[in-house]
């Protein structure tokens, strides 16, 4: 496996941001904690030292994280709310940092490489 020296934050949507969608005017019915916590947008960042230091990077950048978040759920731009501050990404959505991500697909590469030679 090859490690890849970098560190991958996972966004997952709260309840809050739930609440607020929910308020749209066209907001699907089915709408549930679980549909916005089901396959969570990742980034891959710089390697940092501690999760604090990842965290300082993302409110560098939580803009057009936030923006790219409304964005594919759907929101019309028209309907964002007007103050996206740090505070409000902070309550909408709780952020995981991992620090090990293994590119698996290396391996696949490398078996590919044996078998040839």
């Amino acid at each position: 496996m090859f490690v890849v020296d970098r560190i991958v934050a996972i966004l997952r949507p709260t309840d809050k941001m739930l609440h607020w969608i929910k308020d749209l005017p066209n907001a699907p019915d089915i709408m549930t904690i679980k549909n916005l916590q089901t396959d969570c947008t990742a980034l891959l960042l710089p390697p940092f030292e501690s999760p604090r230091q990842a965290d300082a990077y993302i409110k560098g950048i939580y803009e057009g994280i936030f923006e790219s978040e409304l964005i594919s759920w759907g929101v019309p731009k028209e309907e964002w709310p007007e103050n996206r501050t740090y505070p409000l990404f902070k309550q909408w959505f709780n952020t995981e940092f991992h620090s090990v991500l293994f590119d698996i697909a290396f391996l696949e590469e490398e078996k590919k490489r044996n078998a040839a030679g």
